[in-house]
């Protein structure tokens, strides 16, 4: 076993539960390979902090680096209106639920509405019960 894995067995051995530990970072040797285990061990124990949580944390920094940059796409098409901020959107379509709610929980008005609706073909029927879209 390689001297970086020795001295973090050492250490996790110390702990009980360590050889689950330490099982559970050589479990990780087939997906992420020996070379770069390694290097997340030694930065781990560099850092005080051995455990195997850690190295696969370190581990997982490392791929993240390892990523290439995505490319940049060179492309015609230019912006002609900048897009606005309706940050009062959603209180308006709050309240348009609101008013609707309202008005469908009038018997009178509620007929009014299926009427209106279903002159622009707007009614569903849903089991059993009548809905305004």
């Amino acid at each position: 076993m390689p001297v970086p894995l020795r001295e973090l067995q050492k250490q996790l051995l110390t702990r009980p539960g360590g050889d689950r530990v330490m099982a559970t970072l050589l479990s990780a040797v087939p997906v992420h390979g020996l070379d770069a285990i390694l290097e997340a061990t030694e930065a781990a124990l560099a850092l005080g902090k051995p455990s195997a949580e850690h190295v696969l944390y370190l581990l997982a920094q490392l791929k993240d680096r390892a990523q290439p940059k995505p490319p940049t796409v060179e492309t015609a098409l230019v912006l002609q209106t900048e897009p606005v901020a309706d940050v009062d959107r959603y209180d308006r379509l709050r309240m348009n639920a609101v008013i609707k709610s309202a008005l469908l929980a009038s018997p009178i008005l509620t007929s009014i509405m299926v009427n209106a609706a279903s002159a622009v073909g707007a009614v569903q029927t849903i089991n059993g019960g009548t809905h305004v879209r």
